[in-house]
């Protein structure tokens, strides 16, 4: 099975980080040496979060990490973004404790989400079941038929209808 790891330059990064922009540096990095590694670009899921799915950030967290998994099983060369979920969860919460706004943050999408995608090191993603009813997932959907990246959208199994 396909291995996403960190090296110790790349955990210090992560842990660094205080905007969504340095975050996507430290993605963006990973995923050239994973495309090298493996050889080919790479998928991603995609799917609700903070906002629909299955109604918290926790189950939307659990399925979203075996989505992951299941594809992986498969041999798909997914670039998992959980690892950065703690990052941007930490920095979220300083944009919003500093500012006072707590609506929905669009600035994680175009910071860091927007670079990731537009790097052409993705090829496909793969959508779990509800990502119409997220607004991170609807946008996702909307910029990858933007950037011409293929879609996938995923069955009760995790696998790709």
């Amino acid at each position: 099975m396909l291995k996403q790891e960190f090296d110790h330059r790349q955990l210090a990064a992560l842990d660094g980080a205080s905007t969504y922009a340095e975050l996507a540096k430290v993605a963006l990095g990973q995923m050239n040496m994973l495309v090298v590694a493996w050889g080919q670009k790479l998928d991603m899921v995609c799917g609700p979060i903070s906002t629909g799915g299955l109604g918290t950030k926790e189950l939307n967290l659990s399925r979203f990490n075996e989505a992951i998994d299941t594809l992986r099983s498969h041999e798909y060369p997914v670039f998992s973004q959980m690892p950065y979920e703690e990052a941007i969860w930490r920095i979220q919460h300083q944009i919003r404790t500093s500012s006072g706004d707590y609506s929905y943050d669009y600035e994680l999408l175009e910071k860091f989400y927007r670079p990731v995608f537009s790097s052409n090191f993705v090829k496909k993603k793969h959508f779990i079941s509800g990502w119409a009813g997220s607004k991170g997932s609807s946008w996702e959907h909307d910029l990858a038929m933007e950037l011409g990246i293929e879609r996938s959208y995923l069955g009760k199994n995790l696998l790709p209808l």
